[in-house]
């Protein structure tokens, strides 16, 4: 019998050869088993136990490295004690359960494909049809894959709906979805989904649904049972070894104290982008969470993913000052050719190149440090470290005094860009788009005109958006409250993100919109068929999102009028005229100067600071907001009423400028 052995003595052992792959992680050789008696038939039973078990347990070990999942001390001993953030149940995004478990992303992805693991899609106001599955046409017989048909020739038992909460991808097609992301090969295209509370029925959207790693979910319990059973195949050894590991590295940081002093950077930096406690409370759109996460993880990559209580003031600085200046502007429209799986690969690669490559400016590093900052505040507030490891950086910005003051004058943040001028907004308002209310004025045949350079900037200075607020709205966000017209300002779709908690609010129309014909328009939008207020604008994915070229047509226009691209007069500063035109209003429905200052950050989307009674038990009726809305006051031009017709024949003509399959469509960010 292969891997029984008799001893001089005459006992019966068990043996196997540990694959050379595993060595380092189990640290041995081989493993040895006495069966304990010298009687061969006896030896082969209790023998073949043993090994069936080591093989089992050696064939998971190997899937997991395969996945090159680092197998270090730090990820044994994460894997056998287990997550909270898994233990706390529910779904999580596949990414986040692959860190935090220790089992890596594609060692998941391999477990969904074996059929060990559920695959899901989280849907927020996406179009589609519920329909039963037995109305459907076979494809397979043999997967029981159904064809779905196009929205207009849905069976006659469909439902039209709008899908929201968490979707499962179908049975027949979780091995196809994960191995197609297994391997890299980009979004994979999903034709329908199961209803959730509603067996036997699929949700089918209107628009192709593609998911990628960074958008399908799982459930973190199945998470932890996967996580179990490997936990079960870690030799004892090698699990007293970590741990030895890990108390020899974790000398010296006893003086830091705290319960998470042992743990590595990355595991903390995981749990304070997935629990609610941590950075969603604070930041309110999952891409800029995704952003953080990322940009916290350059000091994991560069700096060794240390323990906690191994981090001080000195390696922040070493950091701060060495590898983060070397980061790469625009990683991610880097040359594939260049661009490495790892930032410090990529480093390397940008070096031996040779060209001159633009790295993060100086308020972009900054901004990274304050995140690192924050970061250990937030240990130290939730008790999990006894100190806060960054308070030795408070008030350094790792820059020289003229470096600083050159940042400011290039890089001037929102608040610090002024209002328009009286002369600059009646320069604004007195363009040809709003003498005439469409685009007579462009005939050149390389321009064209397009309706949202009419409202952006009339939305900016009316009800003070921000211009990726008002990129993004849908026209289902123009309703009725009370009998007053109003923006929900929301994040309901994934292609919404907003700057904080705050700014979700409801702000009533200003009259001078109504008179325009906005909800008019709104009105002949819907009647087209269309489902976004501005649909001829495309989708980034980047920050800009949809406000990108709308910045540029901004930019130029005012460029046009003589304000040169200094930073000081952009879209923002409309919001700042916004702002200052609601403080100046004196008498709005019977409001006192507390509540009408309380409206206004309300309005604005601004937090109303730290007192208890204003965040938690004051509160601004639609109808005294839209008394305050209706007190704002500029000295403008006649604006001419929006012309309807040729602004329909306008996004028409720019869906139809669109290259490849984008052309014709509306662009729905994520969920297209």
């Amino acid at each position: 019998m292969q891997g029984l052995q008799r001893r001089p003595s005459g006992v019966y052992v068990a043996r196997v050869t540990v694959p050379p792959g595993l060595r380092s992680v189990l640290r041995r050789r081989e493993l040895i088993q006495s069966t304990g008696t010298t009687v061969r038939a006896v030896a082969v039973v209790v023998a073949s136990e043993v090994l069936a078990r080591w093989r089992r347990q050696l064939h998971e070990l190997g899937r997991l490295v395969v996945t090159n999942a680092p197998m270090d001390a730090a990820e044994l001993l994460k894997i056998a004690d287990g997550s909270p953030v898994l233990r706390a149940g529910g779904h999580m995004r596949l990414v986040a359960a692959g860190a935090v478990s220790g089992l890596g992303v594609d060692y998941l992805l391999r477990k969904a494909a074996d059929g060990a693991l559920g695959m899901f899609w989280r849907a927020a106001g996406v179009d589609g049809h519920l329909v039963p599955v037995e109305a459907l046409e076979i494809d397979d017989p043999a997967t029981g894959r159904r064809i779905v048909p196009h929205p207009a020739q849905m069976p006659a038992v469909a439902l039209a709906t709008r899908a929201v909460g968490v979707h499962e991808v179908p049975a027949s097609d979780v091995r196809e979805v994960a191995g197609q992301l297994l391997s890299d090969a980009g979004p994979v295209a999903i034709a329908a989904l199961d209803a959730p509370g509603r067996p036997g029925w699929m949700f089918a959207p209107d628009v192709g649904l593609l998911l990628d790693r960074h958008h399908v979910e799982v459930l973190a319990a199945q998470v932890s049972a996967l996580q179990a059973v490997v936990a079960s195949t870690i030799d004892a050894a090698a699990l007293k070894a970590a741990k030895a590991a890990q108390r020899v590295e974790g000398r010296g940081v006893v003086q830091v104290g705290g319960k998470w002093a042992v743990k590595r950077f990355s595991e903390a930096v995981e749990l304070y982008c997935a629990s609610p406690a941590g950075l969603p409370e604070s930041v309110a759109s999952a891409t800029e969470r995704g952003q953080r996460r990322k940009g916290l993880m350059l000091f994991s990559e560069f700096m060794g993913d240390p323990l906690l209580g191994k981090v001080d003031g000195d390696m922040l600085r070493a950091f701060r000052d060495g590898p983060l200046k070397l980061v790469p502007a625009n990683a991610n429209h880097l040359p594939k050719s260049i661009r490495q799986a790892t930032m410090p690969a990529t480093v390397e690669a940008l070096n031996a190149d040779g060209r001159a490559w633009p790295v993060l400016r100086p308020a972009m590093q900054a901004e990274r440090m304050q995140w690192l900052v924050r970061l250990f505040r937030w240990l130290h507030e939730k008790d999990y470290l006894a100190m806060n490891l960054a308070a030795g950086l408070r008030g350094e910005k790792g820059i020289t005094r003229s470096q600083f003051k050159a940042q400011q004058r290039e890089d001037l943040g929102d608040d610090a860009r002024g209002p328009f001028t009286p002369c600059e907004l009646m320069a604004i308002l007195s363009t040809p788009t709003y003498r005439t209310g469409n685009g007579e004025h462009v005939t050149k045949r390389n321009e064209r005109w397009r309706p949202f350079e009419y409202w952006l900037p009339m939305l900016g200075l009316f009800s003070g958006l921000r211009i990726r607020e008002a990129c993004q709205l849908w026209l289902d966000d123009v309703v009725q409250r009370d009998g007053i017209w109003c923006l929900d300002i929301n994040e309901t779709t994934p292609d919404k993100s907003l700057k904080t908690l705050d700014s979700r609010r409801l702000l009533p129309l200003h009259d001078v919109l109504i008179e325009a014909g906005f909800v008019q328009w709104c009105d002949a939008l819907r009647a087209a068929g269309y489902r976004r207020l501005f649909a001829e604008l495309t989708f980034s994915a980047g920050d800009a999102a949809y406000a990108k070229e709308a910045k540029r047509a901004m930019s130029a226009m005012l460029l046009k009028l003589g304000m040169p691209r200094d930073g000081k007069k952009v879209f923002h500063s409309l919001r700042h005229n916004a702002n200052d035109a609601l403080a100046r209003v004196s008498d709005a429905a019977g409001m006192d100067e507390h509540m009408r200052r309380f409206a206004r950050y309300q309005l604005m989307g601004h937090s109303v600071g730290d007192d208890v009674n204003a965040r938690n038990y004051t509160s601004a009726s639609i109808a005294e907001k839209a008394a305050l809305i209706a007190g704002m006051k500029f000295d403008i031009p006649v604006i001419h009423p929006f012309d309807i017709e040729a602004g329909l024949v306008a996004v028409r003509a720019a869906l139809e400028n669109k290259m490849g399959a984008r052309r014709g469509r509306e662009d729905m960010g994520p969920a297209a």
